[in-house]
């Protein structure tokens, strides 16, 4: 192999990685070598070049624990297997009280006629929270200004009207109502 292509060159070391070449002065290797260092494309794989040029035995950059680690190895997966096969009984026995409870649950919350010791006798009223009283939302004396208009270049457009814009008529009304408002607030009606 002379020149080669970026496909041709991916193709070739993928082949050398998964099958490694027992000759070290292989000629693809060296065709693959001149190759990283020509390409700016290719030039981050240079490692895997050289380490496709090693046996398959010494690719690892880790060594072979040995014999002893294996041996304790096994025997601590085996406990840990054991200990997963002890804590069995036990999720089944959590699941199964977590199912009675549930159905306790639901048996107190459906019995007809009988309310349960931890809920209140009767539902609070929170008819003093929403107010039915109306008078202070009429606004049927402002104009209507019209819809919010955000993306308005301007950006003066908007649901109410400017003081510039109140007529002496609707100015007298709204400084009456904020009287009547700060009266009432200073009653302690809110």
């Amino acid at each position: 192999m002379s020149t080669i292509d970026c496909a041709t060159f991916t193709a070739v070391l993928t082949e050398l990685l998964a099958e490694p070449s027992p000759d070290r002065s292989d000629a693809r290797l060296a065709t693959l070598r001149a190759h990283a260092a020509a390409c700016p494309e290719c030039a981050h794989v240079a490692g895997l070049v050289e380490m496709a040029g090693e046996p398959a035995d010494r690719r690892d950059p880790v060594d072979d624990p040995g014999p002893e680690y294996w041996r304790a190895f096994h025997r601590r997966l085996h406990a840990r297997l054991e200990s997963r096969s002890k804590r069995a009984p036990l999720f089944a026995a959590g699941v199964a009280a977590m199912l009675a409870g549930t159905a306790l649950l639901v048996a107190i919350l459906r019995t007809p006629g009988e309310t349960p010791p931890f809920l209140p006798e009767t539902p609070p009223d929170h008819g003093d929270i929403l107010s039915t009283d109306e008078s202070d939302d009429d606004l049927s004396g402002f104009e209507e200004a019209g819809p919010i208009d955000a993306f308005s270049e301007d950006d003066r457009a908007g649901i109410f009207p400017t003081v510039e814009q109140l007529s002496p008529d609707d100015a007298q009304r709204f400084l009456e109502w904020l009287e009547e408002e700060e009266a009432r607030v200073k009653k302690g009606d809110t």
